[in-house]
Order: structure tokens, then sequence, then C-alpha cells
């Protein structure tokens, strides 16, 4: 009977243990289960955040970018603003160009008369050409610019030559049968030398 005994007690301890063992891999495996849910609901929540962040990061993008277009739109706008702006400006300027009266001519003066010639006359001399424009009596040596059959052009030089500096005069030559020549005349040197020089200081 012992023997029995010991046999059903190592039989009931041997049950007692694969029920202790089934139960622990029952709850383990719940554990697993578990543990498995709970991974998923967070990779679920992971994935959820992501997609609302792209979600916000893209409605972002899409206001920065309206903002942009809508900041050149208005940069676009303002400047054609000022083009029309200085367009206009210019065609009211251009308007009143040829609106605007035309400007008055000062008054000419009036021409000068061949008797004011007179005043700048000093001699008939007898003088000749010694070299071009260099004309001489012989002892003195004087410049000829220009000559002209009106008084009152070459009055007009001598005064031109006199506003310079230029000790400018009207020498009257008297050719036979013919009109006189006023010719206007600069200087008066001492050698043909100066007179040369000055002619080259001459306008």
């Amino acid at each position: 009977d012992d023997k029995a005994n010991a046999a059903k007690l190592a039989q009931e301890k041997k049950l007692a243990e694969e029920k202790k063992l089934a139960e622990d891999k029952k709850a383990a495996d719940k554990k697993a289960a578990e543990d498995k849910k709970i991974a998923e609901a967070k990779k679920q929540a992971e994935a959820k955040k992501q997609a609302e962040d792209k979600k916000l990061a893209d409605a972002k993008k899409q206001a920065d970018a309206k903002k942009l277009a809508d900041a050149k739109k208005l940069e676009d706008a303002k400047k054609l603003a000022d083009a029309k702006k200085i367009a206009d400006a210019k065609k009211l300027a251009d308007a009143k160009k040829t609106t605007a009266p035309a400007a008055k001519k000062p008054a000419a003066s009036p021409a000068m008369s061949d008797e004011a010639a007179a005043k700048f006359i000093r001699s008939d001399t007898k003088d000749r050409m010694v070299k071009p424009y260099i004309f001489s009596d012989g002892s003195r040596f004087t410049i000829q610019k220009s000559s002209w059959q009106k008084g009152s052009k070459a009055a007009a030089e001598v005064m031109k030559y006199r506003r310079m500096g230029f000790d400018s005069y009207i020498d009257k030559y008297m050719p036979k049968n013919e009109s006189p020549w006023y010719r206007v005349r600069i200087g008066d040197y001492a050698t043909s030398a100066e007179a040369e020089a000055a002619l080259k200081k001459l306008p």
C-alpha cells in the first residue's frame, strides 16, 4: 500500500506541476498578447501623430506659399501702379510741352550802320602785305583778320576782338573807282616776328 500511495502522490505532484506549467504558459501567452496589443496601439498612435504632423506641415507649407504668392501679387501690382504713374506723368509733361506757348525770342538788336564804323577808323594807311595776314608800312607791323565792304560788318568784328582784349581797329582802304573796303586790323608791332606771334594767339 505504501508503494501505491507513493506512486499516487508522485502522479498527483506531476499533474499539479503540469497544471501549474500550463497556467504559467497561459499567463505568459496572455501577457504576450497584451504586450502585442499595446505595441500595435503605440504604433498606430505614432503613425496617427506622424500623419497629423505631416498634415500640419503641408498646411503650413501651403499657407507660406500663399503668403509669398500674395506678397508677389501685391509687389507686381505696386510696380504696375508705379509704372503707370510714371507713364502718366511723362504723358502729362509731354502734353504740357506741346501745349505750352512758344518762348518769345529775344528781340534782335538793330543792325549796326556803316556810319558806326567811322569811330573805329584810325587812318587810310599806305601799307602792303608782307606775309599772310601781316601788313607793314615799312616801319610798323599789324595783323589784318578780315576785310569787308560793309562798315557795319567790320565794326562788329572790331568790337568782338576788343571784347576779347585785343587792340583792334578799322583801316579804310579806298581803291580807285570802287567802293571802300573796311579792313579789320589788330595791334601795332615793331617787328614781323612780334606780329606773327600775336597772330598765333588770335581765335
